[in-house]
């Protein structure tokens, strides 16, 4: 029983993680888009 609970937490914490890396990668791409980084001197 305690696997099981386990093993839900672990799946549902993949599918949050993987949410947060499309975020991010949305994210940067409207950065680049509105040149951001080289108003930041990033680039």
């Amino acid at each position: 029983m305690v696997g099981d609970v386990l093993d839900q937490a672990l799946e549902q914490h993949s599918v949050v993680a993987r949410f947060d890396s499309v975020c991010d990668v949305v994210q940067v791409h409207f950065e680049l888009r509105r040149g951001t980084f080289l108003d930041d001197g990033v680039g």
